[in-house]
């Protein structure tokens, strides 16, 4: 029997193979990476996802054609919430090309959107995380302190992109010099 695959190793998989992130995306929609959710929110995502041809036309034939701009079932997004959660964004970010990480973790932030609203259990544990990889002075942007400490602020897919500006300055920051 296969290990399962976490989130962790989902997004990884996915920024090295070169998947599609970019959520208005109207060719793919970014498939791969949402049948994957879906087979995680329901803990069925295996090792055995890394053949990716395969299981997506059995996934296809179960689950039918992702609709990238219908809500999923409220049940089906709280159970992803809660397998997405305690993800650890350092390693992600760490293993996966950027900002293509950033990506899949806002088509995640996409399809839970709903249970966010209402529950906010991604908001504070990736708000945190994200905060923490910034430079010092972009750790003062109110919009991006405001997601840390507000209890009534929601994170949502458009909020990653205010943290890329910051993480770009950290990405660059770090690079060896050429020369």
């Amino acid at each position: 029997m296969a290990a399962n695959l976490t989130f962790e190793g989902l997004c990884i998989l996915a920024s090295r193979e070169g998947w599609c992130w970019r959520i208005p995306c109207t060719t793919c929609r970014n498939e791969d990476f949402r049948l994957a959710l879906r087979e995680l929110s329901e803990g069925r995502l295996s090792e055995e996802w890394r053949s990716l041809a395969t299981t997506r036309r059995a996934l296809q034939q179960r689950l039918g054609h992702l609709d990238a701009f219908r809500p999923w079932p409220l049940a089906v997004q709280r159970a992803l919430v809660e397998r997405i959660a305690p993800a650890n964004l350092a390693e992600i970010a760490r293993q996966g090309r950027f900002p293509d990480w950033l990506g899949f973790l806002g088509i995640a932030l996409q399809v839970t959107e709903v249970a966010e609203e209402l529950d906010r259990l991604l908001t504070r544990p990736w708000a945190k995380q994200l905060h923490a990889m910034l430079p010092d002075d972009e750790q003062a942007n109110p919009a991006l302190k405001r997601l840390v400490t507000d209890q009534q602020s929601v994170l949502a897919w458009r909020d990653l992109e205010l943290f890329e500006e910051g993480l770009k300055l950290a990405h660059a920051s770090s690079a060896p010099e050429s020369g």
